[in-house]
């Protein structure tokens, strides 16, 4: 960027880090949510200052953590944050749309994730799945304890320990899954909210001009991905179940992205004012019901084609509206 630097370029990305530390060491659940965020500031660095600065930044914070939170917390790091920040600024960067840009840094991240999960396991004498399975029982336990020294009843434990071998082996089960949709999301998040930082602060480059989610679309013959994965899940039994229902999660997963895409539409489409938006997204992410009915949305969009965009060439995005959601 050849534009000249400001105050303001210079504090924001450093403030939002600074509100992501506060609030994980002053709220620690509201600290786990932002620390979702805290690639943004990183790629806002790489977008405003240029590739090299990003990645120094990134590098540097990587030696910051190493030095104050050991080796594990590191790795933690690059795995989760750091190479979601380098890939996201460089996709941005090049102009990638928003479907691509997401995919490559979660794919980064889920591979990256993976061959730390198998290196870590090469020592083991259990197999993943015992390995993952002990890890959920776990905090499981924890959980069943807590509620007994709250003063939960007897026959209540009993019932959540019956319940629970079951929903740890699921969980072991379906790790895979629940990792790359983590990830997915997490980076969508990461990219929807640059974005709105840039589009309200800097509007520098012409970047995001492909972001629209609203056009968001899974490729329609993914849908057979989807029910052989139910019926494997549900009939199946060991490996066969286990594939079945990562395939059920992932697939689920992304047809709920592309009901989030619809009901965004909708909204824009009705211009419903931007306070509902964000009402409505919150419970939508606080309601199970909601959550299913939204991707329900998603995979009979297949059919019904709810935003007429399978027929119609995508319409080029402007910047009439400067009170820019970051879904907008």
């Amino acid at each position: 960027m050849n534009d000249p630097l400001t105050p303001r370029d210079l504090f924001l990305p450093f403030g939002i880090l600074l509100v992501i530390l506060l609030l994980g060491t002053l709220v620690p659940p509201l600290g786990v949510v932002g620390g979702i965020f805290v690639p943004v500031p990183l790629i806002l660095i790489y977008l405003r200052y240029g590739k090299q600065v990003g990645l120094v930044s990134i590098a540097l914070v990587f030696v910051a953590v190493l030095m104050m939170m050991g080796f594990k917390q590191a790795i933690l790091f690059v795995t989760e944050y750091a190479v979601v920040a380098a890939i996201l600024g460089e996709t941005v960067r090049l102009g990638f749309p928003f479907q691509r840009s997401v995919l490559f840094a979660a794919l980064g991240s889920i591979l990256l994730s993976a061959m730390m999960i198998l290196v870590i396991s090469a020592g083991q004498e259990m197999s993943l799945t015992q390995l993952f399975e002990q890890e959920f029982r776990k905090g499981a336990d924890q959980y069943i304890q807590s509620l007994e020294g709250a003063g939960g009843k007897p026959e209540n434990k009993q019932m959540l320990e019956e319940m629970a071998d079951r929903v740890v082996h699921m969980f072991a089960l379906s790790f895979p899954a629940l990792l790359a949709i983590g990830s997915l999301f997490a980076t969508a998040l990461n990219y929807l909210a640059v974005r709105w930082v840039w589009l309200r602060f800097y509007r520098l480059g012409g970047l995001f001009e492909n972001a629209d989610l609203t056009r968001l679309m899974i490729p329609d013959n993914w849908v057979w991905f989807f029910i052989i994965g139910t019926g494997c899940a549900v009939l199946g039994e060991g490996y066969l179940q286990a594939l079945g229902l990562n395939l059920f999660i992932v697939l689920g997963g992304l047809y709920f992205l592309q009901g989030l895409a619809i009901f965004l539409h909708i909204l824009k489409e009705k211009n419903i004012p931007k306070f509902f938006w964000y009402l409505a997204f919150l419970l939508i992410f606080t309601q199970p019901l909601l959550i299913g009915l939204v991707g329900g949305l998603g995979l009979f969009d297949i059919w019904v084609d709810f935003r007429k965009i399978r027929t119609q060439p995508p319409e080029p995005e402007t910047d009439e509206d400067d009170d820019i959601g970051p879904l907008g």
